[in-house]
């Protein structure tokens, strides 16, 4: 269940702001309220929902801020990866990909191969937070290649140039997201 909601929220099937209050999500999806209590927890603690004892729990808002500091703290946690990535694959030779949506793709490998089931864990959370946010704004053109280098060096080990292209596709998607925050805040406006 948590895994629907989950999917539902980042995939903007939730918007930010819906009502997931547990009588909501007993109508919507007919799961028993302790298994409903259970996942909106999780939910709250991946960052993806706000609960608020008597009043309920919504959606976690979209907002620019939380979504340039998701992208700053998801490119140190890649950056911490590659080193990491960097020396396991010095020992066991090269990473093998997993899957991460859309432009993150490229990073996959090293994240999985950095062994450090923490930042796993918390790069999810932003990956999930971006997915959201690309999702609430209809944001598209993430992809960038830098992405397509960053892999091409992470297969030649070259740690310098999986930085740089690190560093050039974080910057590309940021822009990307400020310029569809500020869109957004034009057609408000209106």
């Amino acid at each position: 269940m948590r895994e629907h909601l989950r999917r539902e929220i980042v995939t903007g099937a939730l918007a930010p702001g819906s009502d997931l209050s547990e009588g909501r999500v007993a109508e919507l999806y007919g799961y028993p309220a302790a298994s409903i209590r259970t996942a909106l927890q999780a939910l709250e603690h991946e960052g993806l929902v706000i609960v608020r004892p008597r009043v309920g729990t919504t959606v976690h808002p979209v907002t620019a801020e939380r979504t340039a500091h998701a992208l700053h703290a998801l490119r140190s946690l890649i950056v911490t990866a590659v080193r990491l990535a960097h020396r396991a694959t010095d020992a066991h030779g090269s990473p093998e990909a997993s899957p991460l949506p859309g432009f993150l793709a490229p990073y996959a490998a090293v994240i999985e191969r950095s062994g450090n089931a923490y930042l796993q864990r918390f790069a999810a959370q932003l990956v999930a937070h971006l997915q959201q946010a690309a999702a609430a704004l209809g944001t598209s053109g993430l992809q960038h290649p830098s992405g397509a280098s960053f892999a091409d060096a992470a297969g030649r080990a070259d740690l310098r140039a999986m930085l740089h292209h690190l560093d050039t596709h974080f910057d590309h998607a940021h822009r990307v997201f400020a310029a569809a925050f500020a869109a957004a805040a034009r057609g408000a406006g209106s």
